[in-house]
């Protein structure tokens, strides 16, 4: 099996794993992205994200994301550049550091569903351009490290997502995600 191949299998048992050991709060949601997975414009994309929560604190997850370049639509037919298009897959720890409680709650009791979070991301993103797969950084190795930034908007078992995420190579990317929270409770 060769390298790229054990990597992505290593993953897949990971996330199911973590999917099969769920008792905590297992969540799963689907969502859209525009980042900079282009050469002259933006990038859109759509994927899925499941995560555990072991506390109100610490979640572990797993996110998958297709987006390609919109700049072919839109850019002159005699530029030489192909579009692209990239396909990730990724683990993440996230942090929710901030809840809000107590006399908050009192006068704006919606903001108990605000759940504040910082993430980080670690995976591989397998880019193509012109159909052609390429690696996405000078080591030859198609890596993706990112930090993720936003809020979980809890209503009952449903979730609304919105977030903003750095890294490599992708540099920037918001977005947001819908889901539902499928065992546990907050």
């Amino acid at each position: 099996m060769e390298p790229m191949k054990k990597l992505l299998f290593f993953f897949s048992v990971l996330a199911c794993t973590s999917l099969v050991q769920a008792q905590e709060a297992f969540s799963a949601g689907i969502g859209v992205q525009v980042n900079n997975y282009s050469n002259d414009f933006v990038g859109i994309g759509g994927g899925a994200h499941a995560d555990f929560r072991f506390n109100e604190l610490l979640s572990v997850g797993t996110t998958f994301l297709y987006a390609a370049d919109l700049g072919p639509s839109i850019k002159p037919p005699d530029l030489p550049l192909p579009a692209l298009s990239v396909t990730e897959l990724s683990v993440n720890v996230r942090w929710y550091f901030l809840r809000f409680k107590g006399l908050v709650d009192y006068y704006f009791m919606w903001q108990n569903f605000l759940h504040w979070f910082v993430q980080g991301d670690l995976g591989f993103a397998v880019l193509s351009a012109g159909g052609v797969s390429m690696t996405s950084n000078w080591s030859g190795i198609p890596f993706m490290l990112g930090i993720t930034a936003g809020v979980r908007i809890m209503i009952a078992n449903a979730y609304f997502e919105p977030y903003i995420r750095l890294g490599e190579p992708f540099m920037w990317g918001a977005g947001f995600l819908v889901g539902l929270r499928l065992t546990g409770k907050e």
